[in-house]
């Protein structure tokens, strides 16, 4: 096998990279248009590629290199590959890893960072032959909303509604028409700055997380912030699946260190599983750091591990 790799410009190829995508991850599928938006998402001045690589006429991985602009070395090129699993499928993905670094060395960029997960591994042994190191490993969980029931957790949510309120981001953004980007931006980049990751976090640019924030897909009844006296002192996310309505991702949840252990989290997961059951999600997915409180609490609310995800880097240069 020789693959050859073409840079991603038409609605075709973003529909056949969407297909790879769907088949490698199939519990989050994905339009084309879906990632065509994503890639739209980022920073026009950071370094980015999204290729095909094909077997001659047939598309055989989504390749994704990105500037990881959301950590401080900007030095680091986040990647990832997407593809058909066959007999072939490590030789190719080798060669798709080949490209990647080839294309991060050439764009003046000294390192790959890429996740490999656990039901994936055959492909351990394969980078870790290109001398790729294991570093951060995050469960990825998934809740199955059809067994959760909310009762439990109505005290901790009472009890949080003393203090707080919580409103969705329609409420939100309808209590600060003028700024309500701005309030949420600025809580969300403290609290991310707590988020195990490999990598120390950067702010995003505000532009880039305004086009994200105010897309015309984003989920916003599903995103709930702890409110006291207008200002946000906790967050979650339930990012609907734009292609499966019963499926769901869990972004962001994260609370002020101020306003921790008062429940804000557990209480707003707990709503949040609650109206995601009462629109029909029935698979609720998410991740954490294996030694974040975040993962405990998870499984407390009835998310069961589904695999690993290792963080997986090698230093080109």
């Amino acid at each position: 096998m020789q693959l050859n790799f073409q840079i991603i410009e038409t609605p075709t190829q973003w529909n056949q990279a969407a297909a790879l995508s769907c088949v490698f991850f199939p519990e989050d599928p994905v339009t084309g248009a879906d990632l065509n938006r994503y890639a739209n998402e980022h920073p026009t001045d950071v370094f980015m590629k999204r290729i095909l690589a094909m077997d001659g006429s047939a598309p055989f991985a989504y390749v994704r290199i990105i500037e990881s602009y959301w950590l401080e070395d900007k030095t680091i090129a986040s990647a990832g590959i997407y593809l058909e699993r066959n007999q072939d499928h490590v030789e190719g993905w080798l060669q798709c890893l080949t490209h990647i670094e080839q294309h991060t060395s050439e764009n003046g960029l000294n390192s790959v960072q890429m996740w490999v997960r656990s039901d994936h591994a055959e492909l351990i042994p394969a980078i870790e032959s290109r001398g790729y190191v294991a570093g951060q490993v995050n469960p990825v969980t998934a809740a199955y909303l059809g067994e959760f029931d909310p009762a439990p957790y109505q005290e901790v949510i009472n009890r949080v509604k003393l203090t707080h309120e919580i409103v969705d981001l329609n409420e939100f953004m309808r209590r600060y028409p003028d700024d309500w980007v701005r309030r949420y931006y600025d809580f969300d980049m403290v609290v991310s700055r707590d988020i195990p990751m490999p990598g120390d976090f950067k702010d995003w640019p505000f532009d880039t997380y305004k086009k994200m924030i105010s897309s015309k897909t984003l989920s916003r009844e599903g995103y709930f912030v702890a409110l006291r006296e207008g200002r946000i002192e906790a967050c979650t996310q339930v990012n609907w699946n734009t292609l499966d309505r019963e499926l769901a991702f869990t972004g962001l949840t994260g609370t002020l260190r101020e306003a921790r252990r008062l429940g804000l989290a557990t209480a707003l997961k707990a709503h949040a599983m609650t109206w995601a059951k009462s629109v029909g999600i029935e698979r609720l997915g998410t991740d954490n750091e294996e030694n974040n409180p975040m993962y405990q609490l998870n499984l407390s609310l009835g998310f069961k591990w589904v695999h690993d995800a290792t963080e997986y880097s090698k230093r080109l240069s």
